[in-house]
Parts: C-alpha cells; structure tokens; sequence
C-alpha cells in the first residue's frame, strides 16, 4: 500500500488547492489506504495537507474517517498548530472540539499551538484563535526549547526559550498581550538569554498606530528588577 499511500497525500494536497474532490480521496480510503499516511519529504499528513489548503469540509470529512489529531506531521507541527498557524480558528475550534490537547507541545521544538498563533500576531484576526486557545486551557507560560532551529519566521532562525507573550510583546499587539495577561502570562518570566516580554517589545517592537498605544502595551510589561 505504500505506493496508494504516496498516492492519497498527492489527492489531498491536490483536492485542498484545486479542485475540492473529495471524492477522490474517499476513494483511496474506501480502498484501506492509510489515513494518517504521510509526505516522504515533508511529513505532511492528508489532514495537514486538508488544513494548510484550508479545506474545512474535507478537514471535517478526514477527522470523521479517523485521521489523528495529535500526530506531528510537517515541520514537526501537530493539526492543532497548523490550524493555529495558519490563522483558522474555525479549524481550531473543530479540533478542540474533537479533543484535541491545547498544551500538546512539539516533541522537536517544545511549541505549542499558542506560540503557533502568537508567532503571528501580526496577522489580522489571529487573536480569534488565541481566544479560542485559551478558552480550552491552553498554558501561556510553556516555554519553547532553547537552540533548537525552526522555520516558524519564514527564515532560519533558533528558538530561545520564549513563551507566547514573548511573542505577542515582540509584535506590539496590545489586544494580544492583554489577552495573555488576563489568562494569567507571567511576563516575569525569562527566555533562555535572560530576558523577559519586556524586552522583547522594546527590541522588536513593529510599527504601531499611535504611540500612546506603543507606551501603554509597554506599561503593561512593567520591568522587575532584573531589567534595564
């Protein structure tokens, strides 16, 4: 089956940028091949192929034929984070509701689906998904793992030990950092080199609208003494 396999991952990514057949890929599965079969390269499963494509009615179809939910497929990423990262929290929601484990972490990089969707807090909406997130009890304290390289910038860089609010701060998305707070995100807390959300905003800190707005996100990340 290994070749139908190969054969079903081609389908998905094919029915979720084109043509919609799912059909096609009840086909191969009304057939024994694997479900949960994966890309040689990439480690893309039907069902992150099905969510990158943003194809909910096959990422519905998928999960009811059983697909996993809590498999790491491409880029060492589980459903819940490609959903997270790709800004659909109508994908999100879905596989909360499936049971899916918001604090399900990557077993390479120590992500959550939390850092998935703070790593683009610049994007318009996301904090739907953040929401979403924290309503099923996702932790906004869990740190990535230090020097371990990902590609979730769209560039190479390593991850340094940073929580979602690290993330959110870097931006400057006040809604963001208030909603992390307000789930109980620690901003004393510390990445690998010793600094904390603070520092994160005033290093990375993007364009903002108004600078008072710039000013009261970064009273919110009030210093502790360690910060200069």
């Amino acid at each position: 089956m290994v070749k139908d396999d190969a054969r079903l991952v081609d389908a998905c990514w094919h029915t979720c940028f084109h043509d919609g057949d799912i059909a096609k890929v009840q086909s191969f599965l009304d057939q024994g091949v694997d479900i949960n079969a994966r890309a040689p390269c990439s480690g893309a499963a039907p069902l992150d192929s099905a969510i990158f494509g943003g194809h909910m009615d096959l990422v519905r179809y998928l999960i009811e034929r059983g697909a996993d939910i809590t498999g790491e497929g491409y880029s060492d990423n589980t459903p819940l984070m490609a959903a997270a990262n790709q800004n659909n929290p109508e994908a999100v929601e879905l596989l909360l509701t499936e049971g899916a484990d918001p604090n399900l972490a990557s077993s390479v990089t120590g992500e959550t689906a939390l850092h998935a969707s703070t790593a683009h807090a610049y994007a318009d909406g996301m904090i739907n998904c953040v929401r979403l997130l924290l309503a099923a009890g996702a932790n906004p304290n869990v740190q990535a793992k230090s020097g371990v390289a990902t590609d979730r910038y769209y560039r190479d860089t390593r991850l340094v030990g940073e929580t979602p609010l690290h993330l959110a701060a870097a931006f400057g998305n006040e809604a963001m950092i208030r909603c992390l707070l307000d789930a109980g995100a620690d901003a004393s807390i510390r990445d690998a080199p010793g600094d904390s959300a603070r520092t994160w905003f005033s290093r990375h800190r993007r364009n903002v609208p108004h600078i008072v707005v710039a000013r009261e996100v970064g009273s919110l990340l009030a210093p502790d003494d360690g910060d200069s």
